[in-house]
């Protein structure tokens, strides 16, 4: 068969291979299946442009993934498919995982698949090319003949990772994209992306890992990684890689024995961990494996510095240890990163300025303060969006700059726009008051890179001074 898959637009000043996308065409060749693939972002394509693409494709089945602010511009692509042809449409991603008959309904997408998409995306295409049957396909949604939708029983999640091949990297090359998390310096270029497990088993508040992943934890082998690693480095001559994980060190024998694969092999590599990684599961061994590894950076999802916030976010964090781990962080030498989010539940401007100087506190060389995304799924967005309309929420807004204003959610003594303005300060005071931080993050960029950045919401914001 033949399968076309689409990234849609995301406006994104920085770009990454789509993982995900390239693990699907992956296993769509394996099993014998011809798949093109066109990523709207690094392309944006006019109305017509889009319907010629699709045209001159001629594909069986479309698939396009879909996280939750590309809803709008995935329905609409839907719409013009629609306008030209009977090609099938299936969806898949983190927003049909956790909202999947509200998601298929909005988009008129012919089916969603719920969690991983391998193995469910190739019994679809059986059923289509056989007796379209779909009942028995787990972890799909499809429109029954009286235009009910049904839900099948969730997919159990492929226990052995190996068994994966690895991404088609030919479709999602990491030479087309500008790879580049916020801020995050760069030893080496070109760049890419890994994810070398799947799943985190916590439960934070904020997170849609927990409806995402049902609280499972799966991990590659290092063998299986490393050999991921040596391919980029040979096909396309990668000399950094950034791990994707949700949560990479989870698992301290798994970290240590992919360190221990790379020193083996005498591979030469830099590597960072900007995802962020957990503070807890991080200690004076593991530090000392990954940074004669070649690991260079470790981002830390902290999120606040008033303790009851984070136990009402269910984050499980100790603040009296992230002091501890940065600063053993530092003595093995590691660049830091801190992530922040402020407008958790309970937040107040007390507990901002609480966050604020707790970042200022600590010898970070980077900072990020996010303003809370309640996504679709989350236990966040229940407690806040149940009473309102889903046509009501900015889906093309909601981001971590825009999140309560998208909702329209509001606390007692803070909305949307304060929580902004509370963003911009915050960003400021740590830049603008650490003048070493700063030039550090100047002296880690390209020309191109600080151009690109002067143009991004992290320099407005810095400079911003109105309320």
């Amino acid at each position: 068969m033949n399968v076309l898959l689409i990234q849609p637009e995301y406006k994104d000043t920085w770009t990454s291979p789509p993982l995900g996308i390239g693990y699907l065409a992956a296993v769509l060749e394996e099993n014998g299946h011809q798949v093109n693939f066109m990523d709207l972002t690094l392309t944006p394509l006019s109305e017509d442009e889009f319907k010629r693409l699709i045209l001159d494709t001629n594909p069986d089945l479309i698939g396009i993934s879909l996280m939750v602010r590309a809803l709008p511009t995935v329905k609409t692509l839907i719409y013009h498919i629609k306008q030209i042809s009977n090609i099938p449409v299936v969806i898949g991603g983190p927003q049909p995982t956790v909202e999947p008959i509200f998601t298929i309904k909005y988009t008129q997408a012919d089916f969603a698949v719920i969690g991983e998409g391998e193995r469910t995306l190739i019994e679809l295409i059986q059923a289509l090319k056989g007796d379209k049957n779909y009942d028995k396909i787990d972890g799909l949604v499809f429109m029954n003949n009286d235009g009910t939708y049904k839900i099948n029983s969730p997919r159990e999640f492929i226990k052995n990772l190996d068994e994966i091949p690895f991404p088609a990297w030919y479709l999602i090359s990491p030479l087309k994209y500008k790879i580049n998390p916020a801020l995050a310096p760069i030893k080496r270029t070109p760049i890419a992306p890994i994810i070398t497990t799947r799943g985190c088993p916590y439960q934070c508040s904020f997170c849609g890992g927990p409806l995402m992943w049902r609280r499972t934890f799966r991990m590659r082998s290092a063998k299986n990684i490393v050999d991921e690693i040596e391919m980029l480095i040979k096909n396309y001559k990668i000399k950094e890689i950034f791990i994707s994980d949700d949560n990479f060190t989870l698992v301290k024998s798994h970290v240590i024995d992919m360190c221990k694969e790379i020193i083996d092999r005498k591979i030469s590599i830099f590597w960072s961990c900007p995802n962020g990684i957990r503070i807890d599961t991080v200690d004076n061994e593991i530090l000392k494996w990954m940074k004669k590894a070649g690991c260079h950076l470790l981002a830390f999802g902290i999120e606040s510095g008033n303790q009851e916030i984070l136990n009402r976010a269910h984050k499980q964090l100790d603040l009296k240890r992230v002091q501890e781990v940065i600063k053993m962080a530092k003595l093995h030498k590691f660049l830091t990163y801190g992530f922040f989010i402020i407008g958790l539940p309970g937040e107040n401007l007390q507990t901002i300025r609480q966050t604020i100087n707790f970042a200022k506190s600590l010898p970070f060389d980077r900072a990020w303060f996010n303003i809370l995304v309640p996504y679709p799924g989350t236990e966040i967005f229940n407690m806040f969006a149940k009473d309102k309309s889903y046509s009501a929420i900015d889906w093309a807004n909601i981001d971590a700059t825009t999140g309560m204003i998208a909702t329209g959610i509001k606390y007692k003594d803070l909305e949307g726009r304060n929580l902004v303005y509370w963003q911009r300060r915050a960003l400021r005071e740590f830049y603008l008051c650490k003048p070493k931080v700063l030039m550090s993050v100047i002296s880690h960029m390209s020309l191109g890179s600080i151009k690109t950045l002067i143009k991004t919401s992290f320099f407005k914001r810095l400079v911003y001074r109105k309320s």
